[in-house]
């Protein structure tokens, strides 16, 4: 990220809540720029649903906590990469190129399912079905049909 969404991120860090600052929730929303949607505009249902969760941020903070480069919720501890092996089914793992979910995330699950394909989308970020959909529903079709 450019250096001053880093600058901001990083002079909230203490900040109990700094969701309501404008220099905050500009970084907040590069990194979503750049990690999570790269369309422009963004999809009407991905707008509604950032919407939404802006109405009720409950579960979002008990999860993560109130920021959202910094986890200190329910979340910050679980790890569930041990149990991977146990999973007998065909499993699916997608990321995209520019993912919140980057290939360091996506690489244990890869490593450690027995049956397991993982598929990059080189031109989207965490929302592939709607950066790529074309492509998306046709690698999700064809691996519930094989």
């Amino acid at each position: 990220m450019p250096r001053d969404v880093q600058d901001a991120i990083k002079k909230h860090a203490e900040d109990a809540d700094p969701t309501q600052d404008p220099d905050y929730q500009a970084a907040v929303r590069a990194y979503q720029k750049r990690h999570i949607c790269r369309l422009e505009p963004w999809p009407e249902d991905l707008m509604q649903a950032y919407t939404e969760h802006a109405k009720d941020r409950t579960v979002f903070k008990a999860m993560l906590g109130p920021k959202t480069f910094h986890v200190i919720g329910n979340l910050k501890d679980w790890d569930i990469t041990g149990i991977l092996p146990s999973i007998t089914q065909p499993t699916l793992v997608i990321n995209g190129r520019y993912d919140t979910a980057g290939d360091g995330v996506v690489a244990p699950f890869f490593e450690n399912i027995p049956k397991v394909k993982w598929v990059q989308f080189s031109e989207s970020s965490h929302t592939p079905f709607m950066e790529e959909p074309e492509r998306y529903f046709q690698v999700v079709g064809q691996f519930l049909s094989a």
